[in-house]
């Protein structure tokens, strides 16, 4: 699993490579975290989701996933509470939908005791969504998200262990559940 990470890490960073700019003064992360960032979303507050492999952002524990206020200090009243899959934790992508509802992707088994499969959806004040459970198998480790342009279903695509490794990519209902005619891939 640590091979993947570490593959999903390096493709982030080719990506990323051509888009440096200038370093703005009045954003201060401080020490930031204490391993990579893969994901980043600016939120409609103006603040901003930062998603990676790291357990801690300024010396605030925070297991892959923080919200920045817009100067950069960690918003410590928002807490995902990742949990790790195996022994790994982290967060691979982010979206944010209509009606601000954060969808979280990545290597992690579930939030506060809920299990979610790599895939969870907070509300905007960052408390898990209940109302979302998404019919994954599990383990899961979720690379990608996409809002249907209509939105109303979500595609993930991503790693999904049965008898082997099987690459795939789904389509879910806004609820979490298979959408209608999607047919699952079977595993073995």
């Amino acid at each position: 699993m640590r091979r993947l990470l570490v593959l999903l890490l390096a493709i982030t960073l080719v990506r990323c490579a051509s888009a440096i700019g200038v370093l703005d003064p009045s954003f201060n992360v401080g020490s930031g975290p204490d391993g990579p960032v893969l994901a980043v979303l600016p939120l409609p507050t103006g603040q901003l989701l930062v998603g990676g492999l790291f357990t801690s952002f300024n010396g605030v524990p925070r297991a892959g996933l923080v919200r920045l206020n817009e100067n950069g200090g960690v918003d410590t009243s928002f807490n995902a509470a990742l949990q790790p899959l195996e022994d790994e934790c982290g967060v691979t992508v982010l979206k944010v939908d209509a009606q601000n509802r954060i969808y979280v992707g990545g290597v992690f088994s579930g939030s506060g005791g809920s299990p979610r499969a790599g895939l969870l959806r907070l509300d905007a004040d960052g408390r898990l969504d209940a109302t979302f459970v998404p019919a994954l198998p599990s383990p899961a480790i979720v690379a990608s998200l996409a809002l249907a342009a209509d939105g109303s279903s979500l595609w993930v695509g991503g790693l999904f262990p049965g008898n082997g490794v099987a690459h795939s990519l789904w389509r879910l209902q806004l609820n979490g559940a298979t959408a209608p005619g999607f047919v699952a891939p079977v595993f073995g």
